[in-house]
């Protein structure tokens, strides 16, 4: 389990904007579940998301 400040994913793309901000279960939970990415993926899109560096 990760905990990312949410502003920070929705930043990335409009998908993860929409999720986050939109009217979805996961907007109204503070939760969303990524099932089909592996744990090495994630990571380099956190390390993405705070540095803007591959």
């Amino acid at each position: 389990q990760f905990n990312l400040p949410s502003a920070l994913v929705a930043a990335q793309s409009p998908a993860f904007d929409r999720l986050i901000n939109g009217e979805c279960k996961e907007a109204e939970d503070y939760k969303a579940e990524l099932d089909n990415i592996e744990e090495e993926t994630l990571i380099y899109f956190v390390r993405f998301a705070y540095t803007g560096k591959y």
